[in-house]
């Protein structure tokens, strides 16, 4: 793996965005879509973080809330020693808001991996 190989410290990022929900209010209450949607990346960062450790890799996550773009872009601003983001595909609209994310990225000297999510 390669983070082994440079002793790199893995960070899983995992962000709570409902904003799919609005306008859907008579169909779902927002709070607890959101507490679900927590629940799972609880779960999901706890299994990343697990796997990363079982090939002996420090790791640790986070979840978040908000905009995916914009969450994104505040913890790539928080970390200033970030030297690769590795992200799922990504939608058009996705693609869309990362675009001013990716560029500053990209200015700094920081790599992004697009991996496929299947």
């Amino acid at each position: 793996m390669l983070a082994r190989q440079h002793g790199a410290t893995l960070i899983f990022l995992y962000i709570v965005d409902v904003s799919f929900a609005h306008g859907l209010t008579g169909k779902f209450d927002i709070e607890v879509v959101a507490q679900d949607l927590r629940e799972i990346g609880k779960i999901v960062v706890e299994q990343a973080k697990e796997r990363a450790r079982a090939q002996g890799v420090s790791a640790r996550g986070e979840i978040r809330e908000g905009a995916v773009a914009e969450e994104i872009g505040n913890f790539v601003q928080k970390h200033k020693d970030l030297d690769l983001l590795v992200i799922g595909e990504m939608g058009e609209s996705l693609r869309e808001a990362m675009a001013p994310v990716l560029q500053d990225m990209a200015q700094r000297g920081i790599d992004v991996v697009t991996v496929p999510l299947h």
